[in-house]
């Protein structure tokens, strides 16, 4: 197949059945991009990212439209003939490489290419990730950036990679409503510590989602769905302060007002700034910036 450097090509397929005709028009917007479609496609081990196992498991979701695919793996940057390369005709699929050795310290690379009724696209960009036998602050693995471990055992926090919808903001929501059922100060059932903003999102969706159509920062996280987990939930006041203190510098973050699940008082919730110093309790109809966090183990 022909490359082609940032060109549209449209290829036309059409399909005959009895006398009824279904044409099908699909637009290459650019040669990594068939459909348009890649960003939404979601790898793991993520670009970049972070492998604790020597025999990983290669996966890739949401090939919008795609009949088929292959990936191709490579402990060079560079591919080559002999490289392997496997098929599979099922979207969303696993690649186990039985018959691939890793060790640890070595960098993979492997690229994805879609098939589009029997019509293969062009190869995605080059995919890498390295595999290491510890985890490290930052490092990006299990949807996001790692910015929490907890001492002695496996389990952590990890950031999301971008803001909730795309960057926009969101209020926190009820305004008016004490959540807690007294003043945050003397009665704190939303908590601020490291292991509490799942509960604080539960308690806040509970209490205010009465309506469909109204987003606020706990659904955004509740609903988020980001490289293949969809557990993340708006992190508690600690949490978000260990998320700037540890990863507010790695240039993801805007440097202004974030969300974080524990409420001050009914009108008033609690936010700070990242990368930056300045925290604050704010009216819960202001319209911040949202991150969503997950836990996991390893």
């Amino acid at each position: 197949m022909k490359k082609m450097n940032n060109m549209k090509k449209i290829i036309c397929i059409g399909l005959f059945i009895t006398a009824i005709v279904f044409v099908g028009c699909y637009e290459y917007i650019n040669p990594l991009d068939p459909l348009g479609y890649y960003n939404k496609w979601q790898f793991e081990p993520m670009n970049g990212g972070v492998s604790l196992n020597t025999e990983p498991e290669f996966k890739i979701a949401e090939i919008k439209g795609a009949s088929g695919y292959n990936f191709r793996i490579s402990t060079t940057a560079e591919f080559i003939d002999g490289t392997v390369e496997y098929s599979s005709n099922y979207d969303p699929g696993t690649w186990i490489g039985d018959d691939v050795t890793f060790e640890i310290g070595d960098t993979i690379y492997w690229q994805v290419r879609p098939t589009y009724w029997f019509i293969p696209a062009e190869w995605s960009p080059v995919i890498s990730f390295t595999i290491k036998d510890h985890l490290e602050i930052g490092d990006k693995y299990a949807g996001g950036y790692v910015f929490y471990l907890k001492s002695g055992v496996s389990e952590g926090l990890i950031a999301a990679v971008e803001d909730c919808s795309y960057g926009e903001n969101a209020p926190w929501g009820g305004a008016g409503v004490d959540i807690n059922g007294n003043d945050a100060d003397n009665h704190p059932e939303l908590y601020s510590e490291l292991d509490d903003g799942k509960p604080n999102t539960d308690t806040i969706i509970a209490a205010i989602d009465d309506d469909p159509d109204y987003t606020y920062a706990a659904k955004l996280c509740n609903d988020l769905v980001s490289n293949r987990y969809n557990d993340w939930y708006l992190p508690a006041y600690d949490q978000l302060l260990e998320m700037r203190d540890a990863i507010g510098d790695n240039g993801t973050f805007i440097g202004d007002f974030y969300w974080s699940s524990t409420e001050f008082d009914a009108d008033n919730a609690r936010a700070a700034v990242i990368p930056g110093t300045t925290t604050t309790s704010t009216g819960k109809d202001a319209r911040l910036y949202v991150r969503a966090i997950r836990s996991f183990t390893y």
